[in-house]
């Protein structure tokens, strides 16, 4: 179960999953994804950030995506680090994503994902993509392996140290992952993503990022 598990958490890299790689594409591939400050999706606190995502291996049992990050947090300085996480393979098959479309819904007892519909996104660099299937995935049961932890951590204890608040050593709380994913895009985003948003609690301290999709290169330091 540590792989769905961990789906849950890596979801918004890999949402578009059901949109797999045309035959022949390079595993390794990667893909550059920049941090949006506009307030509505990023918490203040955070300064500025840059994600790569790649396939870095392929069996029968899955994928495993590996996922460098950068992020620039008020006093706390830059937080960086990399993650590699296995994915079941169910989660990459084209029928997966034509079931959820059908059904609205798909559960497990270690998450949740509902599809909301289609929409256009607008990303950071002009793009317009358009009609992308929109993802929110919740109720998730958060294990020691999120590997957003570090990063959404210290923009809480920041914000947390401004309001007297001291960030208890416990998971990520009420954490709800919006993505949109277009097929058009799978021949340069990783898997079909084009924007990420992650938001959750710490000790009731609500913090938030979200990321776009950028074509060209974003270096990570």
């Amino acid at each position: 179960m540590r792989r769905l598990s961990r789906f849950a958490i890596l979801l918004g890299f890999t949402a578009g999953s059901a949109f797999a790689a045309e035959p022949g594409r390079p595993a390794s591939e990667s893909s550059a994804f920049k941090a949006d400050m506009a307030r509505a999706r990023t918490s203040s606190v955070i300064r500025g950030g840059n994600f790569e995502g790649r396939v870095v291996a392929e069996d029968a049992v899955g994928k495993t995506v590996e996922i460098a990050y950068d992020i620039n947090i008020v006093i706390q300085g830059h937080q960086t680090g990399v993650e590699k996480i296995p994915i079941d393979a169910l989660y990459f098959s084209p029928e997966f994503m034509v079931d959820l479309r059908e059904r609205g819904a798909h559960a497990t007892d270690k998450f949740k994902i509902k599809h909301l519909g289609y929409g256009d996104a607008t990303n950071l660099d002009g793009q317009v993509y358009p009609h992308c299937d929109k993802i929110m995935i919740y109720d998730v049961q958060v294990d020691e392996g999120f590997w957003a932890d570090t990063f959404l951590r210290a923009a809480a204890e920041v914000r947390g140290r401004s309001l007297g608040i001291e960030i208890e050593q416990l998971p990520i709380q009420d954490l709800v992952i919006h993505a949109m994913v277009n097929p058009a895009s799978g021949k340069g985003s990783l898997l079909g993503l084009v924007k990420l948003d992650l938001a959750g609690k710490y000790t009731g301290i609500a913090v938030k990022l979200g990321v776009d999709y950028l074509p060209a290169p974003t270096k990570l330091h």
